[in-house]
């Protein structure tokens, strides 16, 4: 008898686990929309890298020219103000990102109270 269980549990086991492969609950992320996901964030992240690189070697031509202190503090603070600006555009798109998640989570406790 326990080894008929044994194998009836095996069975269901096998079969439940194809019909989930097969048929993936819904909301759950696919290995293609992982990858599309990462491929634009990898994108994303090497292009701020090489406007970062761009601006510190912007930096590094003006401090080379720079004459004297005023000029270095004037460069100093020109890039300030630059990743001043670029930061205040990285919130705001966190910002967006939220508002956006938090819709999303909105509609799913709307339509799991409507069922």
């Amino acid at each position: 008898m326990n080894r008929l269980n044994n194998i009836l549990l095996l069975i269901t086991t096998v079969c439940g686990l194809h019909a989930f492969a097969q048929n993936p609950p819904q909301g759950l992320p696919n290995a293609s929309n992982q990858a599309e996901k990462f491929n634009e964030h990898k994108q994303e992240a090497m292009a701020n890298l090489d406007a970062r690189k761009a601006e510190m070697d912007e930096m590094k031509s003006c401090m080379g020219d720079a004459k004297d202190h005023q000029a270095m503090k004037a460069c100093r603070e020109k890039h300030r103000q630059m990743r001043q600006a670029h930061r205040a555009e990285h919130l705001e798109k966190r910002v967006e990102q939220l508002n956006n998640r938090k819709e999303k989570l909105e509609q799913k406790m709307q339509n799991a109270q409507q069922k």
